[in-house]
């Protein structure tokens, strides 16, 4: 009761924008799908495929929307909670168990080409130890870092913090528009981005405050992403070498983090609150484990789209907008469920592997340091 209080009463302009990031997400995977059946990357004329070129860009969107949301509270916290981390992680492999058991029901009815061997069983079984949906466990371990992160931030002081920023941003964002950066990684973002959003709400409360400011900077970056993405296609007819230049697609990149963290302040400023809005907020980490599931991901999401290409034709651009509002829809549904069920017994298991954890830690604890007892 005191959790749905809580949730009704939370303002909803930041609640809306995880909505609107979700869906970017879902979108820019089923597009992501349809690039197995046409090549929207090459240089091309055609406004459907030049579209579905923007909005593969959606997810890098989203996840960034979900992380900068995130490190914006938790740069004020300075504990974890073990159990809030393991619920997470407990979540995202039951509903991979139920996707793994469902599909094995419907591979007995349908060809579906799905091999059951060991190894597929055993790696969805525990998704988030081989990485089968890389955003679920990168967040746990920014979470449960985010302490560490703020001593460091705390340690710093304006000019430490600012000269920190700006080499992360040369080094992520500005250098790799060129070629890349082979030491960066999804994780290693998460990272950044915190220290970025750390700087803004300590420093430039003002800015983050304005939300004219913050209108204009989304804009102005909004018309530069997409200038550069469409002079980009039309210099890949002359020139081979922009068909990989400038590089867009990182969360660090010098166009979206200040786009999108700008576009967060925006949302920040709306004062309002709506349960509704609130209520399907609450369930987009469950909508992400669906949508995203490896199995869905690599047999489902293309089978449907063979299914669709054979029957009317290669309209790949319409199939994923589509598959998208399905997806979203049929997630929606199933999140809720699986809320109302058993999201509570993840809970409950969250709580007693972390008192088990957390008794095992204290008794090796007092046996290597018996002098603190």
């Amino acid at each position: 009761m005191r959790d749905s209080l809580k949730l009704n009463q939370r303002s909803s302009g930041i609640e809306l924008l995880k909505i609107i990031g979700i869906c970017l997400i879902i979108l820019s995977h089923c597009v992501q799908t349809a690039e197995k059946f046409v090549n929207f990357q090459a240089p091309t004329w055609n406004e459907a495929l030049l579209i579905m070129r923007f909005l593969r860009f959606g997810g890098n969107a989203g996840n960034l929307i979900f992380v900068i949301s995130s490190a914006y509270f938790l740069v004020d916290k300075s504990k974890v909670k073990p159990e809030k981390a393991l619920t997470i992680l407990f979540d995202s492999q039951i509903i991979s168990i139920i996707i793994l058991g469902v599909t094995f029901i419907i591979s007995r009815i349908v060809e579906i080409s799905v091999k059951f061997d060991f190894r597929f069983v055993y790696e969805n079984i525990f998704p988030d130890i081989f990485s089968k949906v890389w955003f679920i466990p990168a967040y746990v371990i920014l979470y449960l870092s985010h302490p560490f992160l703020n001593l460091i931030i705390e340690s710093m002081n304006k000019k430490e913090h600012m000269r920190l920023d700006i080499i992360l941003f040369f080094v992520f964002g500005v250098t790799m528009l060129v070629k890349g950066a082979p030491q960066y990684s999804n994780l290693l973002g998460f990272f950044i981005i915190y220290f970025y959003v750390a700087y803004i709400k300590k420093y430039q409360k003002e800015y983050a405050d304005d939300r004219k400011k913050n209108i204009k900077v989304f804009f102005i970056m909004l018309i530069i992403f997409i200038t550069v993405v469409i002079v980009k296609n039309y210099l890949s007819f002359k020139l081979v070498w922009f068909r990989t230049f400038p590089n867009l697609q990182e969360m660090t990149s010098v166009v979206f983090f200040p786009m999108i963290m700008s576009l967060f302040n925006i949302f920040r400023s709306f004062d309002f609150t709506n349960k509704y809005i609130n209520s399907v907020s609450s369930l987009t980490l469950f909508i992400y484990c669906i949508h995203e599931n490896f199995i869905i991901r690599k047999y489902f999401r293309p089978y449907i789209y063979r299914v669709l290409s054979a029957k009317f034709g290669g309209y790949y651009f319409y199939y994923a907008v589509c598959l998208a509002v399905a997806l979203f829809i049929s997630s929606l549904i199933l999140s809720k469920i699986y809320q109302l069920t058993l999201h509570k017994l993840s809970s409950s298991l969250a709580i007693k592997f972390n008192n088990k954890l957390s008794s095992a830690f204290e008794n090796f604890y007092s046996k290597k340091n018996p002098e603190n007892q």
